[in-house]
């Protein structure tokens, strides 16, 4: 039990902040793909 529960903690952040970085990387793609094609 005392090994499974530093294990748990780990997967639990990752799938959390995945999400928000998610969400702003299409938003900061964006941005970047109109600087790149200077329009």
């Amino acid at each position: 039990g005392q090994t499974g529960s530093h294990f748990e903690p780990k997967p639990v952040p990752p799938p959390l902040p995945n999400k928000c970085d998610w969400e702003i990387d299409p938003a900061e793609l964006d941005f970047t793909a109109s600087t790149i094609i200077g329009k």
